[in-house]
């Protein structure tokens, strides 16, 4: 199996049980009791409360270094992006 072939699969099996950032992409967390809720949903389902605007995506990308080049998330320390492979800094 080539990388393009293991790659898809892997995203489509992150996707199929609910992780990655596709998953990621259409979830948002109460604040409140930390419950997971889709995206769509404007109040929590379990106490009421209006969610957050933000994904869980959001969230997550905003805490860690990303590459500039293909967005992949970093080390701290990274020379190189882990996914494209390009040089950073």
């Amino acid at each position: 199996m080539c990388r393009k072939e293991t790659e898809t699969l892997r995203k489509e099996s992150m996707e199929l049980y609910g992780f990655g950032p596709e998953a990621m992409k259409h979830t948002r967390v109460c604040t409140q009791c930390g419950t997971a809720t889709t995206a769509d949903t404007p109040n929590c389902t379990v106490c009421g409360a209006a969610l957050p605007k933000e994904t869980l995506y959001d969230q997550y990308i905003r805490r860690h270094l990303r590459c500039p080049y293909c967005h992949a998330v970093l080390k701290d320390l990274s020379n190189y992006c882990p996914q494209c492979g390009k040089k950073l800094r």
